[in-house]
């Protein structure tokens, strides 16, 4: 009967020790807020005209910043130097933020930790986007690795880092994470696959991998007519 009454102590602690952990992690408040003034003044001093609502710019310690002000919230983009990253930021009209996360360079790729919050800060949803690559060989370090391999990017430099607007005859670099529902003419139902476009005066290189076993799928050449 102790043994029993022991057991049931340690049941109803342990299910109070995790009630208490989930109501901390959905409690959660965030005090990061939009500062309105200070982006207005950004946007007018980049814009030539009146009623701009976004700007493009680079900070001073190198960063690669775009704004905007839409119907429903604002908007904030950052790419630090040497990250091969983007690290966005939205909000609710009332400055408190909305979602926020990274992606992966040159792409809509999710990485890290993306959460989401109601309209008053309260942490509501929280993702680790990581877990989707972790029984893959081929992870986004792996893309990185390969992109510098062929002398696209590097990474001790900041050549190849993505930018807002694009300078110089650099290549294109475009990146897509895709999982095929269906089955086709050229992959298997359920293949996880990466996709790399290098986009240059010449035209289009596209290459394509098996992420699971790491194989080069494809590589597919569509030259520019002049």
């Amino acid at each position: 009967m102790k043994l029993y009454t022991l057991c049931l102590l340690l049941l109803i602690a342990s299910q109070s020790c995790v009630a208490q952990k989930n109501k901390k992690t959905t409690t959660m408040k965030t005090t990061e807020r939009f500062d309105v003034q200070y982006y207005k003044s950004i946007i007018k001093e980049k814009n030539s005209y009146e009623g701009a609502t976004s700007a493009q710019y680079v900070e001073r310690n190198g960063t690669e910043t775009y704004v905007s002000f839409n119907d429903d919230g604002f908007v904030l983009q950052e790419i630090k130097p040497f990250t091969y990253e983007m690290i966005v930021r939205n909000y609710y009209k009332n400055c408190i933020i909305k979602s926020k996360g990274k992606f992966l360079c040159h792409s809509s790729v999710k990485i890290g930790i993306w959460r989401e919050y109601d309209n008053q800060g309260n942490l509501i949803k929280e993702t680790d986007e990581d877990k989707k690559f972790e029984k893959l060989r081929l992870k986004p370090i792996n893309i990185l690795r390969w992109l510098e391999h062929e002398g696209y990017i590097d990474r001790k430099t900041g050549k190849g880092q993505e930018r807002f607007v694009k300078q110089g005859d650099a290549p294109g670099i475009s990146i897509s994470f895709s999982k095929i529902s269906a089955p086709n003419a050229k992959f298997e139902k359920d293949s996880v696959l990466w996709t790399i476009t290098i986009t240059d005066k010449g035209g289009d290189i596209t290459y394509t991998w098996n992420a699971k076993n790491g194989e080069l799928l494809s590589k597919e050449m569509f030259l520019a007519i002049e």
